[in-house]
C-alpha cells in the first residue's frame, strides 16, 4: 500500500490501537481500491483505528464551497467510512481544509482524522484545524480536551412518558411548590423544582439501564447452562420468564433513550445496539458543542471565557434600564358574567364595521 503508512502500539500503556496515516490518490478508480484495500485491514484486525490525513474528498456538499451534488466519489467515501465504523469528528477552528489559492477560490474539507468509536469511550477526542500560513493544506491535529465546560444540561426523555409516575410526579410538584412574584418568575421556580424531582426519579426509576442488562443477560445465561445439565424447575422457570420480560423492557427502553439522542433511522436498521451506532449518537452532541468564539478579533477557547462572553453578549442587547412603571389600582373583577362572556364571542354586525 504505497499511500498509507500504519503503525500499531499503546497509548499510556493501557489503550491498544492503530494509527494509519493515509494520502488518497485524485482519480476514482485508485481510491476506489484503496477503500477495499483498507476494508480488508478492519478484517484482519479489531484494534481500534485512527485514520488521518488529505483524503482529496468530502462526504457531503456542505464540505466544499461551490459542489452543487453529491458525486460518486462522495458516496464512495460515505459508504467507506460506514462500512468501517468509523466517526467523522467535527472540524473546530475553520471550515475547510483547503483552498487553491485562485481567483475563484475553490474550499474544501479534505483533510480529517477519522476514529473508532473505542477513542471517543477512552477520550473526548476533540478535532482542530490551526492556521495555514503557505501551504493550501491546513495541519489539523487530533486531541483530548480535558476542559471542564460544566454539569451537562437537563433534557426530558421521550421514554419517561411511558411511565405513569413521570406525570403524576410533575403535576404533585406544580400544584406544592410555594412561589412569590411575577408570573414568569413563578413558572421558572416551578419548572426548576419540577426538573430536580425528575432527576432524583430518573435514577431510582431506571438508573444505569446497561449495567443492569448485562446483569440479567448473564442470569440468563446461567439458567441456560442449567437447563444443559438438568431440567429446570419450576420456580426457575418462572425466574427465567420474568428475567427475559424485564430485558425485553429495559432493551426497549434503551432504543428509545437512543433513537432521541441521535435522531436517525437506524433503529429500523437493527443497528441500536452496537458501538458504532451509540458512537454517532454522541457525535452529534459534539457537532453542537460551541468549542471556540471569536470576539472583537480575539479566539476564545477557555470555558470560562466562552460562558462570560456569552453572558456579557445577552446582557448588553437585552439590558434595559429600571423604569417606574404605571400601575393599575382599584378593585377589578376577575371573570366576565355569562351574558358579557357570550356577548365578546359573537360575530361583529356590519352596522358597526361601517359605523364612523
Amino acid at each position: 500500500m504505497k499511500y498509507i503508512v500504519m503503525l500499531h502500539g499503546m497509548i499510556n500503556n493501557v489503550f491498544s490501537c492503530t494509527l494509519i496515516n493515509i494520502y488518497v490518490p485524485n482519480d476514482v478508480a485508485n481510491r476506489r481500491s484503496l477503500w477495499e484495500e483498507l476494508l480488508g485491514i478492519k478484517i484482519i484486525s479489531t484494534t481500534p483505528r485512527c485514520i488521518g490525513g488529505d483524503f482529496n474528498e468530502i462526504k457531503a456538499i456542505t464540505e466544499g464551497v461551490g459542489c452543487q451534488m453529491l458525486e460518486r466519489g462522495m458516496k464512495d467515501f460515505l459508504e467507506f467510512c460506514n462500512n468501517m465504523e468509523l466517526i467523522d469528528l467535527p472540524m473546530l477552528g475553520r471550515k475547510f481544509t483547503w483552498t487553491n489559492y485562485q481567483d475563484h477560490a475553490i474550499h474544501n474539507c479534505l483533510d480529517r482524522f477519522l476514529i473508532s468509536p473505542q477513542w471517543m469511550e477512552k477520550f473526548k477526542v476533540l478535532q482542530w484545524g490551526l492556521h495555514r500560513p503557505i501551504s493550501d493544506h491546513c495541519p489539523i491535529v487530533l486531541l483530548d480536551d480535558g476542559r471542564d465546560w460544566g454539569p451537562k444540561p437537563f433534557r426530558f426523555m421521550d421514554i419517561w412518558l411511558s411511565n405513569p409516575k413521570c406525570m403524576a410526579i410533575a403535576k404533585d410538584t406544580w400544584e406544592n411548590t410555594q412561589v412569590s412574584g411575577w408570573a414568569g418568575y413563578m413558572i421558572l421556580q416551578k419548572c426548576r423544582a419540577i426538573k430536580e424531582k425528575l432527576k432524583v426519579w430518573n435514577k431510582e426509576e431506571f438508573g444505569d439501564v446497561n449495567s443492569v442488562l448485562q446483569i440479567i443477560e448473564a442470569e440468563l445465561h446461567q439458567f441456560d447452562l442449567i437447563a444443559e445439565e438438568r431440567q429446570l424447575s419450576a420456580d426457575e422457570r418462572a425466574s427465567r420468564c420474568k428475567s427475559k420480560s424485564e430485558f425485553w423492557r429495559l432493551s426497549r427502553l434503551t432504543e428509545s433513550l437512543w433513537r432521541q439522542k441521535s435522531r436517525v433511522n437506524w433503529m429500523k436498521l437493527g443497528n441500536k445496539n452496537t458501538r458504532y451506532f451509540q458512537a454517532i449518537a454522541n457525535n452529534r452532541f459534539r457537532r453542537n458543542m460551541v468549542g471556540s468564539i471569536k470576539v472583537n478579533g480575539t479566539l476564545l477557547e477557555d470555558p470560562k471565557d466562552i460562558k462570560e462572553a456569552a453572558i456579557e453578549h445577552f446582557r448588553r442587547n437585552f439590558h434595559e434600564e429600571k423604569v417606574s412603571r404605571p400601575m393599575l389600582g382599584g378593585t377589578f373583577q376577575r371573570k366576565l358574567d355569562p351574558d358579557k362572556s357570550l356577548h365578546c364571542g359573537r360575530l361583529f354586525e356590519e352596522g358597526e364595521i361601517l359605523e364612523p
